[in-house]
């Protein structure tokens, strides 16, 4: 028992310390970038480096959230692997997010536990999702999600188990809390009556289709650049495309994690450009192997979808249909309707996660078995 508390302790502790410091280190990136549109150029080039280090310099270049969930692989130069190539895709123009590298670097702690202490190697694979909920909570600021997200992706039953993620979610949090970085919550008001009703249907039929939307453009560049033998000319040219088009369409906006963006559809009305705009580059953006995770672009997809249908209907409340949006289309695509459901309760409130969980529930149900995390 005291070895599997300190094992939670340090992995906890450990995926505070790196998210916290890729948090820091991106919020100055993403200042970086704004104020310097031509950064985008770099974006090929870094394409250039990441397949050089994944064929000479690290086998774990290459792993992403669901190639952990298939093998439960963890390895010591996963972390920094990660780390930089996540800030490197944000300062260079990539769109993606950062709960992958929570998580990735969470699970590279596993390595060092195993290496120092060996009797923990015959509990891998309980180590790998406890890490897993840790740098998901650390990344986020949402202990309890972080469990249930554990809990669903890896279909966790044991008491003993769940108890053990629990542990490395709270020491995560709590360590995080410490150390300080901003994250994201709202409050807003709304009113109980039958448009609510609406608010729900339209979030979830949003999210429903935006996020079967995203899984088919995502696979379907994937299957096409996995039959490409020359990596450095498929992450060259699609970085240079990806370029471009933000450089043709101004579609600064929708880089990096939109964060700002993001703060935007809860005061006014979007269009459904955003959400089309959004998806495309995310899904070329990773589909080519690079860093940072899918989940805040999947809110933004999710929000401004919801956000152009309501607004098109009447329903005005930007605030309360971004929300419903967000989570619901996050929960859709990563098959985890429970955890986006809590996780909108503890980033907006009790009401909102309330919400929140049919929304989840029709629009995973309309996803059927995808997802984005088992493609």
């Amino acid at each position: 028992m005291g070895l599997f508390l300190f094992a939670s302790l340090f992995i906890g502790i450990f995926s505070a310390l790196s998210s916290s410091s890729f948090l820091y280190a991106l919020n100055f990136i993403t200042e970086q970038r704004i104020q310097n549109h031509s950064l985008i150029w770099g974006l090929p080039f870094l394409g250039l480096f990441l397949t050089y280090s994944q064929k000479n310099l690290s086998s774990d270049a290459h792993l992403g959230v669901s190639q952990v969930l298939k093998s439960y692989k963890s390895h010591r130069l996963l972390a920094p692997v990660v780390w930089l190539f996540s800030l490197g895709t944000h300062l260079f123009g990539g769109s993606a997010g950062r709960e992958g590298v929570g998580v990735l670097m969470g699970v590279s702690s596993v390595a060092w536990l195993e290496k120092k202490i060996v009797s923990l190697k015959a509990h891998h694979k309980l180590l790998v999702m406890g890490a897993m909920a840790a740098g998901f909570s650390a990344i986020f600021a949402t202990p309890i999600a972080a469990i249930v997200f554990s809990i669903e992706l890896n279909k966790v039953r044991r008491k003993n188990e769940i108890f053990f993620i629990i542990l490395c979610s709270a020491w995560a949090y709590l360590s995080s809390h410490i150390l300080g970085p901003k994250h994201f919550s709202k409050s807003f008001a709304f009113v109980w009556n039958k448009e609510i009703f609406f608010y729900v249907l339209v979030a979830m039929i949003t999210s429903g289709v935006g996020g079967k939307f995203y899984y088919i453009i995502h696979c379907f560049f994937k299957r096409r650049f996995s039959r490409i033998k020359n990596k450095y000319l498929l992450t060259f040219f699609v970085g240079a495309m990806i370029s471009m088009t933000v450089y043709l369409t101004k579609a600064y906006p929708y880089i990096g994690i939109g964060g700002h963006e993001i703060h935007f559809m809860f005061e006014d009305s979007v269009y459904f450009y955003d959400f089309f705009m959004k998806a495309l580059l995310t899904a070329l953006t990773l589909s080519i192997g690079h860093k940072g995770g899918e989940v805040t672009p999947l809110f933004f997809m999710g929000a401004s979808l919801s956000n152009a249908l309501a607004s098109k209907l009447n329903l005005l409340n930007y605030s309360l249909s971004s929300s419903l949006g967000m989570m619901g289309l996050f929960g859709a695509a990563s098959a985890t309707p429970f955890a986006s459901a809590i996780m909108g309760a503890e980033i907006f409130g009790p009401w909102i996660g309330l919400l929140c969980l049919p929304v989840c529930l029709g629009a995973r149900l309309f996803m059927g078995r995808r997802s984005v995390y088992h493609d």
